[in-house]
């Protein structure tokens, strides 16, 4: 049986005595021997004031009270309480009375078992004490240290430090993407269109929905006498004419009632139709297939940081090589599709009675901006938002005449002491879109 009169220090410093592996450290059978010295001192700093092992005493003066006091053996091993050394014992062994390692020393002298007993510290004076009264010592490995327990104003000292931290590291971090919130777009080149045929196909079709129109024979080849065209109106027998049926009884000519006058105005009128429509669709498909081309370049930033951003400048530079268009680089127009005239009234303007069309915007590929550098500010995105990005009349690229570019960008903000850059892919497939 070895017999363990532990330090002080071993009890506030190190893991609970029950939890360190005496069986490996100095044999299978062992008693714990607690000194009154050892209580007493372990008491007064569970009493104290501030100290980083206030709370490390208070357990193990709980622990005991419950083994001397209220007798629990509910322990590993057996622990036992002994009284302090007499001060004529601590006077013949050159110890004094007042030093608390000198009565734990008495105290082992004066122990049955003085053989077996063996003194556990970390302190080297206390090693020494015991080595000269011939008492065998254990130095307790640093392994089976408490890692150091922090007093409440430490804790809230370091809590303090921790949230200054974090406030000093709280910082925007912002970056610009496409609107979709990607770095990379790709684009299509729009489909290429046979301009000429499809206006021909187009004044092919008018031409059959208002064709030129020529008299037709009687069976004796002889020219019908038209109906005199006062004689109709007076009797408003024209409304009631049908001719889609009247072109099928091929023994009667539905332009009778016609003068060969009143049919070369209206034939003239139609050939002016036919070249006022062929440059109105024209100009509409032209119109519509460079308003496929122009495809707007939108941005947005998105603030990924811990912090707010400030006041921010933000430059985009694209390359020089790429035609670049913005609102001032056409208007909105005013168009009139073209009216087919009437055989009943051939010489009557129905252009007037046609409403104007809507606006539309139209493109002026020949007004180009010169600047490929564009920059605007933004203020206060909150951090994980993002927020789009205005850029003043807009940034637009012509799909069909434009390759594969970079954007290069750069903010700067007034709560960032670096700033922020970063690059943007546009990627034109020259397949064209379906």
């Amino acid at each position: 049986m070895k017999y363990l009169f532990l330090d002080t220090n071993i009890y506030l410093h190190f893991i609970d005595f029950e939890q360190i592996p005496w069986s490996t450290l100095v044999g299978d059978d062992v008693t714990i021997v607690v000194p009154m010295t050892v209580i007493a001192e372990i008491d007064k700093i569970k009493d104290g004031q501030s100290s980083k092992v206030k709370n490390k005493a208070k357990r193990i003066c709980s622990k005991f009270a419950s083994i001397f006091i209220d007798e629990n053996t509910n322990q590993k091993f057996q622990v036992i309480q002994i009284n302090e050394p007499s001060s004529e014992l601590l006077i013949q062994h050159n110890l004094s009375f007042d030093v608390n390692d000198d009565k734990i020393i008495g105290a082992i002298l004066t122990y049955p078992h003085k053989q077996d007993s063996i003194v556990v510290s970390c302190d080297n004076t206390m090693l020494i004490k015991a080595k000269l009264n011939n008492i065998k010592y254990l130095r307790l490995s640093d392994d089976y240290l408490l890692k150091e327990e922090k007093t409440k104003a430490e804790i809230e000292r370091d809590d303090y430090k921790k949230q200054l931290q974090e406030l000093q590291n709280r910082n925007p971090d912002l970056h610009l993407c496409f609107a979709n919130e990607k770095n990379t777009m790709v684009l299509k080149k729009p489909s290429s269109i046979d301009l000429e045929e499809q206006v021909a196909a187009k004044i092919d079709e008018l031409r059959l929905k208002y064709p030129i129109l020529h008299r037709v024979l009687k069976q004796k080849n002889e020219v019908q006498q038209p109906i005199p065209l006062e004689s109709l109106l007076r009797n408003k027998t024209i409304e009631a004419l049908d001719l889609q049926i009247a072109k099928q009884i091929t023994t009667f000519d539905p332009l009778c009632m016609y003068s060969n006058e009143h049919l070369e105005n209206y034939n003239a009128k139609i050939e002016a139709f036919y070249s006022e429509s062929e440059t109105f669709y024209r100009n509409e498909l032209i119109r519509q297939s460079i308003e496929q081309r122009i495809f707007k370049l939108e941005f947005c930033i998105i603030n990924t940081g811990t912090a707010m951003s400030g006041e921010m400048l933000i430059n985009i530079s694209i390359p020089n090589d790429v035609k670049i268009y913005n609102n001032t680089s056409g208007k909105y127009i005013y168009t009139k599709k073209p009216v087919a005239p009437s055989i009943a009234i051939p010489l009557l303007d129905l252009s007037a009675f046609n409403p104007v069309r809507p606006k539309e915007w139209e493109w002026n590929l020949e007004s180009q901006i010169s600047s490929d550098k564009f920059t605007t500010r933004k203020s206060n995105i909150i951090h994980g938002t993002k927020c789009k990005l205005e850029i003043p009349d807009g940034i637009y690229i012509d799909l069909d005449q434009t390759k594969t570019f970079i954007i290069y960008w750069a903010i700067a903000d007034s709560e960032s002491a670096n700033g922020f850059t970063g690059e943007l892919h546009v990627i034109i497939n020259n397949e064209n879109i379906n």
